[in-house]
């Protein structure tokens, strides 16, 4: 494809991000600073009524898709694509500030993390990825990937030192010991059973739920009411209810029981297929695979692969595949 083929859909969906964060800013008139006096209160206050947020995760999707089609101009011409470049260094800067100025992590993180799996990818794909160079590069990933981490938690209220340090295991080792609880019996979560921690995308689907209530409709709860619920039932088990998260296999497991093997195994055979359609420069494992490598990365926390995320993904990569369809029939056509 053509450069400015290629730039189009980034810059597109980059307009569309900052629309949304103009709305954003209307519904919110000191977000602008806000998030960085007290990021806390401005996640907690947000008002997101009709700011196209979902723009934003169709908004890195692009940006992973253009990342790969850069570099494979680039390795077959040898030629540096500057424009391009600049094009789609604006479009991820466009989405770190959006996720930054809702100080939504889970935002961010993706974003980064998904340009280092194409990066990476890349490599691996054309022979050009070693084995010291590649470990190197996991390390400073996972590095960046944590100082992130730590930097949105900054922002949220935790300014000292001890404060961080107990984010990082109260995010990461400590939601095995929720796990421990869950299996034991200790951690009863009010909506296990719904199938929101297994299916949560079914609770929202974007642009269809402003006329359809899905939620009510497959009987289970928002997933703000679900996130609500866990505080307490963390709390009546003994354990420290500010940290939540029970991991992945331990939500999964309190939706479905032992079926949750099957469910594991499932997205592994997912998971396959979308690394194989990623390296080989299919748009749908360009669109998909770097948000399931996040979700395994951060299977310590949520089930984030069930998120709503996920549909926008799917949607992208349905999009970006007949946009590609048509950039080839009107090149064929030339």
């Amino acid at each position: 494809m053509g450069s400015a083929l290629i730039a189009l859909p980034i810059v597109g969906l980059s307009i569309v991000n900052l629309i949304s964060i103009a709305l954003l800013l209307n519904n919110n008139p000191n977000l602008l600073t806000g998030w960085l006096s007290d990021g806390r209160s401005a996640k907690m206050d947000l008002d997101a009524t009709g700011a196209m947020t979902n723009a934003l995760p169709a908004l890195y999707a692009a940006c992973w898709w253009g990342a790969w089609r850069l570099m494979d101009r680039e390795h077959l011409t040898g030629k540096r694509e500057w424009i391009l470049r600049f094009v789609l260094t604006g479009g991820i800067l466009i989405a770190i500030y959006s996720a930054l100025i809702k100080v939504a992590r889970y935002d961010l993180l993706p974003c980064v993390f998904g340009l280092a799996v194409v990066f990476l990818a890349h490599r691996y794909s054309t022979g050009r990825l070693k084995l010291a160079k590649s470990m190197t590069s996991f390390l400073v990933m996972v590095a960046a990937v944590a100082a992130l981490f730590l930097a949105m938690a900054w922002l949220r209220g935790s300014d000292e030192l001890a404060a961080l340090g107990k984010n990082v295991i109260g995010y990461t080792a400590a939601s095995y010991n929720r796990l421990a609880a869950l299996l034991d019996g200790d951690i009863n979560f009010p909506y296990s059973g719904t199938g929101v921690y297994s299916f949560k995308f079914l609770t929202y689907i974007p642009v269809l739920n402003r006329w359809i209530d899905f939620a009510s409709l497959f009987g289970m709860p928002t997933k703000e009411e679900a996130w609500i619920s866990e505080f307490g039932a963390i709390a009546q088990s003994g354990l420290d209810g500010s940290y939540i998260w029970a991991s992945a296999f331990g939500y999964v497991y309190s939706d479905i029981g032992i079926l949750a093997v099957a469910y594991f195994f499932f997205i592994g055979l997912a998971s396959m297929a979308a690394w194989r359609s990623m390296i080989t420069g299919h748009v749908a494992g360009l669109t998909i695979y770097p948000w399931i490598a996040f979700s395994i990365l951060f299977w310590m926390g949520d089930n984030f692969l069930a998120y709503s995320k996920l549909i926008v993904f799917a949607g992208t990569a349905v999009l970006m595949g007949g946009y590609e369809k048509l950039a080839r029939a009107k090149r064929h056509q030339s």
